[in-house]
């Protein structure tokens, strides 16, 4: 009767993690008790050379234990947190409502790491920088744009569970071809100058994408300005 009962105990409310919980918090509790904080260096300074008061020894066994808990809670809850994957870059092609005008995209695909909703998901261009002297230098463009999703043109959006999306980045059309335009609700005008390229300038774009209770992904692109429909693109 008793083994059926702890049988039924240990699959409702998970017992099995039990050890597991406990060999996490007793290791917590030992970097805590015995790490580098400042407090408790001092105790473990003052218990080996003396005899502190009963109140300050309990003291810092409670607050111990309330690190260490809030630690091993800590790392579960990040572990539940959904997370962005930025995957594969694509550049393509599409034609617009105006006779004569194509236009070509550079999108980065954009997913869920736990097949949790991404709610408010949102993808920044935080800077530009140019390949010049050997090395990246800063420009005007050092700022963050919000970015635009495609098909929505819009700067928020959700991605349910098992859901993809692709994030423009920037586009360039076949009557300007020199100039790399971020895909955006506004730009400053003094980042003009800096994306109107001469064929071989190459660019850095830094981007950021985040979301509701969700840690940002940040990837750096190469961008290498050449005829409006050869761009080249890629990850650094």
């Amino acid at each position: 009767m008793w083994k059926t009962t702890r049988q039924w105990l240990a699959r409702r409310f998970a017992l099995g993690f039990v050890p597991m919980y406990f060999k996490r918090l007793a290791q917590e509790w030992q970097d805590v008790l015995w790490g580098s904080g400042l407090m408790f260096v001092a105790w473990s300074v003052w218990i080996t050379a003396g005899n502190p008061p009963a109140w300050v020894n309990w003291t810092a066994i409670a607050l111990a234990a309330f690190w260490a808990s809030y630690f091993v809670w800590r790392a579960e809850y990040l572990k539940s947190l959904p997370g962005i994957v930025l995957g594969d870059i694509r550049v393509i092609p599409t034609d617009t409502n105006q006779p004569g005008v194509k236009k070509l995209y550079g999108q980065i695909h954009v997913t869920s790491t736990s097949g949790k909703r991404l709610t408010n998901c949102r993808g920044f261009l935080l800077r530009i920088e140019k390949w010049r002297d050997d090395k990246w230098n800063e420009t005007t463009c050092d700022e963050p744009i919000e970015l635009l999703w495609s098909v929505l043109d819009q700067p928020l959006r959700t991605l349910e569970p098992g859901m993809h999306a692709q994030l423009n980045i920037f586009s360039i059309q076949n009557t300007m071809p020199g100039v790399i335009m971020p895909t955006h609700n506004a730009i400053p005008i003094r980042c003009a100058d800096v994306l109107n390229a001469q064929r071989g300038d190459v660019f850095k774009f830094d981007i950021s994408v985040s979301a509701d209770e969700c840690v940002p992904a940040i990837v750096s692109l190469r961008v290498v300005a050449s005829e409006w429909d050869k761009v080249a693109f890629e990850v650094l």
